[in-house]
């Protein structure tokens, strides 16, 4: 795993200084849409205020699977149970 994490901070020292801030802000955004994690207060620190939002900024395919993540975070939830699904309650 260390391995992994050397490589990955080789990788991200290569970018310009620019780039490596938004690999940071959205890194941070991930931890902060994790489920569980409490809110990291550092992000408002990091975003420049010219910045467009994470969501603007970032390529379809990123925004596909920052998508998919969120909707993974929440399986095991309740559901909805099987009577909201009738016809009968779908205008309630």
């Amino acid at each position: 795993m260390t391995h992994l994490v050397k490589h990955l901070l080789d990788r991200i020292e290569a970018l310009s200084e620019s780039q490596q801030d938004r690999v940071v802000r959205r890194f941070i955004a991930l931890l902060e849409a994790a489920p569980g994690a409490d809110p990291l207060p550092v992000v408002a620190e990091l975003a420049a205020p010219g910045d467009p939002p994470l969501w603007q900024a970032a390529s379809p395919e990123e925004q596909a699977r920052m998508w998919t993540s969120w909707v993974d975070s929440h399986r095991g939830g309740p559901g909805i149970p099987d009577e909201a699904l009738r016809r009968v309650n779908l205008y309630d």
